[in-house]
């Protein structure tokens, strides 16, 4: 492997070598590690932030030309998703956890917290995600943006 090589053919390699690459709070994970050899590490390691960035891009195909938009309508379509998933699981006292429903609703959450991330992260979007409708994230919404929580870096 060539030390010099881009985060993109560093992953298409890690591809071919079956090596799945995911980042989880920051952090680069490698699966199954038994396959990731010591030249491997030492070219993740000098471009690292490169290969973060290049995964989260994966994720949702940030590379597109309306990629913000994209994630703006996702967000929102998921956020109203999480709204009715939530009044369900507080409405029904059977439905909470250890259901397929909670299950389900956890998976929601973490897939938009992912893809807020990307738009933070990736694409470098500042504002709350409801500001092209002149709006804020509600208070008692089951998932408030980064920038409506305060949480932004």
């Amino acid at each position: 492997m060539n030390s010099s090589y881009s985060a993109t053919a560093l992953l298409d390699d890690l591809d071919r070598r079956g090596i799945m690459a995911e980042v989880r709070d920051g952090d680069l994970y490698l699966k199954p590690r038994s396959l990731v050899e010591l030249e491997i590490l030492e070219a993740l390691r000098s471009i690292k932030s490169d290969v973060i960035r290049r995964i989260r891009l994966r994720e949702v195909d940030a590379d597109r030309p309306d990629a913000e938009d994209y994630l703006l309508r996702r967000l929102l379509a998921g956020q109203a998703w999480l709204d009715e998933v939530s009044d369900v699981l507080h409405g029904q006292p059977n439905a909470g956890l250890g259901t397929t429903l909670n299950a389900r609703f956890c998976h929601g959450l973490d897939m938009w917290l992912r893809l807020e991330g990307t738009l933070r992260l990736a694409l470098n979007y500042n504002r709350c995600i409801r500001a092209a409708l002149n709006n804020t994230c509600p208070d008692d919404t089951a998932a408030r943006c980064s920038v409506c929580t305060g949480m932004t870096a």
